[in-house]
């Protein structure tokens, strides 16, 4: 490798990094679909969303030593998306919608 060669790129010209952004966006949409939808269908309500938020906080600190990216990226997206559908209900339950 030359001098001053950016390691990041793979073969077929992909970032290293781009993996990581895909999957964190593959998880945070498949967890809002996931979280919104069992609120449409009345399985959960708010109060039950902020606990499964709760106990994924709990989950991300546990385990610091070890755990594998992919992981850290799985529990990093279901913390937005969860954080992401309360912030969109609370807002529209306040408003009346």
């Amino acid at each position: 490798m030359a001098a001053g060669e950016d390691r990041t790129y793979l073969r077929g010209g992909f970032r290293l990094e781009d993996w990581e952004d895909n999957l964190y966006q593959e998880v945070f949409d498949s967890m809002v679909d996931f979280a919104s939808g069992r609120l449409r269908d009345g399985i959960v309500d708010l109060e039950d969303l902020r606990g499964m938020l709760q106990a994924e906080y709990h989950k991300q600190g546990l385990g610091w030593i070890g755990k594998s990216r992919i992981m850290e990226i799985h529990e990093a997206a279901t913390i937005a998306a969860f954080e992401s559908v309360l912030n969109r209900e609370s807002g529209s339950s306040q408003s009346g919608g």
